[in-house]
């Protein structure tokens, strides 16, 4: 009673009159569950994807691929070292032998890392047949001493033969 206060004002929803098109609760059709299936109604879903891509899906793979990843190895069936990379993960680990050394020519022990096997102990003539190079020359010497090929031929055989007796001296003492 007194100024401002709103008389006889309305104290339910269906004293209000709809003279300005208001949408009602008459003017909302029923709610439905969504339709995978449906083709057409309320419960029709649009827009549906119909492939991977469609659900932004970029990096699957293919059947057949799937169907090969199934049959791989798979990370349970391998050693622990394979998945880890840690050393002390594997199994029957090399013994790793100490610090290598320099051959030693007089070593006598083969027990020895310096120990050189195998070395020859002596050369006999048999081993000296490969420095029989002026046979290659056919050089007469007698015969054709003249014969300025025939010089040059015998002096380079004897410079050859010069470098494999001094390569054969280093070899055998070293």
């Amino acid at each position: 009673e007194g100024a401002g206060v709103i008389l006889n004002k309305p104290t339910n929803l269906s004293e209000f009159n709809n003279n300005t098109g208001f949408i009602t609760a008459s003017d909302v059709p029923a709610q439905v569950n969504a339709d995978w299936n449906a083709t057409e109604g309320a419960g029709e879903i649009l827009n549906k994807p119909t492939t991977l891509a469609g659900y932004g899906i970029t990096d699957a793979a293919t059947s057949a691929q799937g169907a090969r990843a199934d049959t791989a190895v798979q990370p349970g069936d391998l050693a622990t070292v394979a998945t880890s990379g840690n050393y002390d993960d594997l199994s029957n680990k090399p013994t790793i032998p100490a610090a290598q050394v320099n051959a030693d020519w007089n070593e006598t022990n083969p027990d020895n890392p310096a120990y050189i096997a195998n070395k020859p102990s002596a050369i006999g003539v048999g081993d000296l047949d490969d420095l029989d190079i002026m046979s290659g020359y056919g050089a007469n010497i007698t015969n054709n001493l003249h014969d300025t090929t025939t010089i040059n031929n015998v002096v380079d055989a004897l410079n050859i033969l010069s470098e494999r007796i001094d390569a054969l001296y280093m070899y055998v003492n070293p």
